[in-house]
This record gives C-alpha cells, sequence and structure tokens, in this order.
C-alpha cells in the first residue's frame, strides 16, 4: 500500500513546530558572513519583521521559542506580545560563532586564506574563535530532541543554519549537506510530528503572506 505523508499528516494538525528564519541583516544584505554576533536589520529586514510578526500572530503558535541573537528577537518577541504568550529563549538555537569570518564577504575570507566549515577546506575549521562543527551539531540536536516533546502549535525563531540542521535530523540528511538548502530571510518550514517518533516535512519555503491569507 502507497501512503500519501502529506494526507498522514493532515490527521496530526494539531502537533506543528514552524521554524522561520530571521529578518535580513545589514550583513546579509552584504553578503557577509554572520554567526554569533548581532547586526541591525537592513531597510528591507525592517519591512520584513513587520511581514513576519503578522505571519506569526496568523500561525496563532501555543508557544514561540527563539535564539536570544537580536534579529530573531525583533520578530519573536512582539508576536508573542500581540499573542500574550510568554516568550521562550533557547540558547542552543543562536547561530553557527564563525569566529574570524564574522562580518566578512566570501572574496574577504579567501583573500586572507581563511577556511570554511564545508567544502574542500573543512577539515581545517574551526578559524580562530569558530565554533567546532561537532559542538554545533550537538547543542542543534539537543534542541530538536526537546522540540520533539513538544505538543500543540509552537513556533521556533531562529537562524538559516539552524534550521537547515534542525531540518537535517528530521530528514535524516548527513549534516555536511545542510548548506545545500536555501532558507531566506522570514520563510519557514512547517513540519509535522505524528507524536510516535516521526516527524514530516509539510511544507518548506513558506512566506509570512502565506501564514497570514491561509491560516
Amino acid at each position: 500500500m502507497v501512503i500519501d505523508p502529506h494526507q498522514y499528516v493532515k490527521t496530526q494538525e494539531n502537533t506543528q513546530i514552524l521554524l522561520m528564519r530571521h529578518p535580513e541583516t545589514v550583513a546579509n544584505a552584504q553578503k557577509r558572513y554572520l554567526g554569533s554576533q548581532n547586526m541591525p536589520l537592513s531597510t528591507l529586514g525592517e519591512q520584513q519583521c513587520a511581514w513576519a510578526i503578522e505571519g506569526l500572530v496568523a500561525y496563532q503558535p501555543a508557544a514561540i521559542v527563539s535564539s536570544p541573537l537580536e534579529r530573531c528577537l525583533a520578530i519573536a518577541v512582539p508576536a508573542a506580545e500581540r499573542l500574550g504568550i510568554e516568550l521562550e529563549i533557547d540558547a542552543r538555537l543562536g547561530e553557527m560563532g564563525f569566529g574570524v569570518l564574522e562580518g566578512l564577504t566570501y572574496q574577504e575570507a579567501v583573500e586572507q586564506k581563511l577556511s570554511f566549515p564545508w567544502g574542500e577546506t573543512a577539515p581545517l575549521w574551526p578559524v580562530e574563535g569558530g565554533e567546532r562543527i561537532e559542538d554545533f551539531a550537538a547543542r542543534l540536536l539537543l534542541a530538536t530532541r526537546s522540540l520533539e516533546k513538544r505538543r500543540g502549535k509552537t513556533a521556533v525563531v531562529a537562524h538559516g543554519g539552524v534550521i537547515r540542521g534542525i531540518a537535517s535530523y528530521w530528514l535524516h540528511m548527513p549534516l555536511e549537506f545542510i548548506w545545500t538548502i536555501a532558507v531566506r530571510n522570514v520563510e519557514s518550514a512547517l513540519f509535522c510530528n505524528d507524536n510516535e517518533g516521526t516527524v514530516y516535512l509539510d511544507r518548506f519555503g513558506i512566506k509570512p503572506e502565506w501564514l497570514t491569507a491561509n491560516l
């Protein structure tokens, strides 16, 4: 018998986890590496912030869990206030620390002969001050296991690397391939938990406007 996973997920619609990426920062707009540091939102990011808040409110989660970094809190704090729920901050959802790569473009990093946590230079990682891949993966696994225990609708506001990492666990992907997943600013991935140990991807690349119009 062939099972349609989307049809199955609909029967479990009360247990959902929405993973939303933060708005665009100045560093994102300039294509600079941004991990564990804070950075102001760009002009577009400010607009995206307003759209994302409306989308989260429309989603009506019972809980919002956020990275402690400012670009995530810009969405999570006002959305939680609008919904009248207490915001939960989880340090394990912070972006990977890029060390001396922080603030550099790819070309600037190449010129300085710095390595990256992917590709041919991955064995040389971490650079000075960077977070080890193993440590990043370990804390994401702990965060993922905590999310799997939740029931009802939960919204998570986090970072591109974090969302890729969490998705890789649920999709059974090797962690080294997470950088091939495109996670755009304020777009979301919706996962559903069957409450029996299996998490399904229901929808990917969700824009805030879709949440506002369809929920």
